[in-house]
């Protein structure tokens, strides 16, 4: 009976995991969304008169935007804004409750906290599962690699690179082939090379601590790296929306960083 109900969950838990492919949502994101969007809820159907309201209203833009700025949560963010419109409107506006306006607004505020609600539940900020039986940890370091892609730039067809000028830039050094870099910068023919972005996994007796989860996407690289994902897989009119994967920005790994 105990390995039925066991069977029974697990069948459950794989079917809710499915939504997300296979990750879960951030327990603390989640319940920071909720709060949120709680807050919005009973701005949008309390009186602006009531001083409660717009402190509410304004704890919740601001904690939104402290810890996810205007990208990383952009379900809650986006909607947020003409909600905020709709909200001044309410207060500068002088509207009889129950009239016509202050029903049409409160029928648009509701309908900018439903669509936050839904693009919350298919965008939330996922996680993958923690390490818990395994008999190592994992270690992460991140490299650049250099590499010559200059057949790729000719054909225009790189992806996720980084370029810049040979060592020497800085000091005005001579660089490895004795060359003057800082002479060639002058001149604004300075040599590029390319480094591509690698991240090496290995096996360590280190376990990471609270905090100490290594980022899924290396943040010095992540706005790029969006970018670029959403050129190559995004449909035609999403391409140039790269903010739509921000919310990658927000996944940890189970592992720590030069373990």
């Amino acid at each position: 009976r105990n390995h039925s109900s066991s069977t029974r969950c697990d069948e459950r838990r794989r079917d809710t995991m499915a939504i997300w492919g296979g990750l879960r949502p951030i327990a603390s994101r989640a319940l920071l969304d909720a709060s949120i969007l709680l807050c919005l809820c009973y701005c949008a159907t309390r009186p602006t008169e009531d001083f409660l309201n717009g402190v509410v209203l304004v704890s919740a833009c601001a904690v939104t935007l402290l810890t996810s700025g205007l990208t990383l949560r952009w379900p809650i963010t986006f909607p947020m804004a003409p909600y905020l419109l709709l909200q001044i409107v309410r207060r500068l506006v002088d509207v009889d409750p129950g009239s016509w306006p202050s029903i049409v607004v409160g029928v648009l505020s509701g309908g900018c906290v439903l669509l936050s609600t839904a693009l919350c539940v298919l965008f939330p900020a996922v996680e993958f599962r923690p390490i818990r039986a395994a008999k190592y940890g994992v270690g992460v370091v991140d490299l650049h690699l250099p590499v010559d892609f200059t057949e790729g730039r000719r054909r225009s067809s790189l992806l996720g690179t980084e370029s810049s000028l040979f060592d020497g830039e800085e000091d005005g050094g001579d660089n490895s082939d004795g060359g003057d870099v800082e002479g060639e910068r002058r001149g604004g023919g300075g040599r590029r090379r390319d480094f591509v972005a690698a991240r090496l996994l290995y096996p360590t007796l280190e376990r990471p601590g609270r905090g100490e989860r290594a980022p899924y996407l290396d943040r010095a690289h992540a706005p790029r790296l969006c970018a670029e994902l959403m050129k190559v897989g995004a449909p035609g009119p999403l391409k140039s929306l790269g903010w739509m994967l921000h919310t990658w920005r927000l996944t940890t790994i189970d592992a720590k960083r030069n373990a």
